[in-house]
């Protein structure tokens, strides 16, 4: 179950501090609720109240903490698309690299992931494709008019 909950993790939240946060979460809910019982184990008495404010609060904690962890989740998600549509044209299908001269760089992207594509032959007929499935719809002997057709 651990395994799966780390693999989750880590495809879900960028950064190490957000798994641990994430990860930290059912942690913490369950040491508040079980908080009561192990210091009447110790011998320390609580009242009624402060054993109801302590099962009140845990959810409260976990939702704001999940909460915290989502939001900085989008914002990352958000800047990282705005750079990365800043960095790429879209054109015909494909994707290409802005050089910092205002170029493009000679290599076609995947339409979908943005991943680098290959042809697996040196033939001009053949098409970009990537480890995802996506196929251009343009050969590798059309690249150097498409190349020179994106606008700037």
């Amino acid at each position: 179950m651990k395994a799966l909950w780390d693999v989750i993790l880590k495809d879900m939240l960028p950064t190490l501090w957000l798994r641990l946060i994430a990860g930290a979460i059912p942690t913490l809910t369950l040491t508040v609720f079980a908080l009561p019982s192990t210091l009447h184990n110790l011998g320390v008495d609580l009242s009624l109240q402060t054993v109801q404010f302590l099962h009140t609060i845990a959810p409260l904690l976990a939702l704001s903490l999940g909460l915290i962890v989502l939001l900085i989740c989008i914002v990352y998600y958000y800047r990282t698309s705005r750079l990365i549509s800043k960095q790429f044209k879209d054109h015909k299908g494909a994707f290409f690299k802005r050089k910092p001269d205002g170029g493009y760089h000679e290599a076609v992207y995947c339409g979908i992931c943005k991943s680098p594509t290959s042809t697996r032959s040196y033939h001009v007929a053949s098409y970009y494709k990537c480890k995802c499935g996506w196929v251009s719809s343009f050969t590798q002997g059309e690249f150097e008019f498409i190349i020179k057709e994106i606008p700037p």
